[in-house]
């Protein structure tokens, strides 16, 4: 008994030893001029979020925002014993009003803070995107792939093979219809064949049925605001803004046309990126 007594009042006073220590410690950080400083430059480095721009139907994803981790900041500048910006730690700060899970929405835009757009293919059936795979590894460009239920059913492997090289796949089931059955089942293996986290439909003006469809199988549906035809960097130099999404068809003008799009996307200092990172509230700046 005596030998259980000992072993308890040794743990109670190890316990209230580091209790002490812990308290001593923040006490120690909260007088420390380095500490004083980085508190009192807090606000000087915080970043707003943006929310996002809702109607009844559309959505512009908003921008988490961001605010120094004061206890990381101070860990990392107590090393080199001053204050440098260099060595700020941010934590991100979400929106009041966010795009996630919001499926009944249309996104139409990226949000144009980002200062990045992001190019789309519309993969049919028996479409060839060989050439166009070549065109963006040149430029080191990651993109989206909108493909129908034929062509995933042919290219299991190049399908898992786009995910892994970073590029989105989304869905246009059959035709665009989504109230199949067979957009269900196709929605999975995207899910299971690469470990895509968040998948998307598609369409080219607003459909009722097909944004419910999506929104069950818990798919946010995109419009583009350019939709290319048989002059693409033509239309892309007119319409191209921040946020940007390009939807193209897989034939022989976009393969002619792409390199000179991406250089000239480029040009005018826009990132591209694939959807998931386009549409995604994170803060990268």
């Amino acid at each position: 008994m005596k030998k259980l007594l000992s072993m308890i009042g040794l743990t109670t006073i190890i316990t209230i030893s580091f209790v002490i220590s812990e308290k001593t410690i923040t006490a120690v950080k909260n007088v420390d001029e380095l500490m004083t400083e980085i508190k009192e430059k807090e606000k000087q480095y915080e970043i707003i979020p943006i929310e996002a721009e809702e109607t009844d139907d559309t959505i512009i994803p908003g921008l988490n925002g961001k605010k120094i981790n004061i206890e990381k900041t101070y860990e990392e500048m107590k090393k080199i014993g001053s204050f440098n910006e260099k060595y700020i730690k941010y934590k991100e700060v979400e929106p009041k009003n966010t795009s996630k899970q919001k499926y009944d929405k249309y996104i139409i835009s990226g949000n144009p803070q980002k200062n990045t757009v992001s190019i789309i293919f519309i993969v049919y059936n028996n479409d060839n995107i060989e050439k166009i795979l070549e065109t963006l590894e040149k430029n080191d460009v990651k993109a989206t792939f909108f493909i129908d239920l034929n062509w995933l059913e042919k290219n299991n492997q190049l399908t898992l093979k786009l995910i892994k090289k970073g590029h989105t796949i989304g869905s246009i089931s059959t035709n665009l219809d989504y109230e199949q059955v067979e957009f269900t089942w196709m929605n999975n293996i995207i899910k299971k064949l690469g470990k895509q986290k968040i998948n998307y439909c598609y369409a080219k003006e607003k459909n009722e049925k097909n944004i419910k469809a999506c929104s069950l199988q818990k798919n946010y549906t995109i419009i583009p605001n350019i939709i290319t035809d048989n002059n693409p960097l033509k239309q892309i130099k007119k319409n191209i803004k921040s946020g940007s999404l390009i939807a193209m068809p897989v034939n022989t003008t976009t393969n002619e046309e792409l390199d000179l799009i991406i250089k000239y996307i480029k040009t005018k200092n826009y990132k591209l990126d694939n959807l998931q990172n386009h549409l995604s509230e994170k803060n990268d700046n």
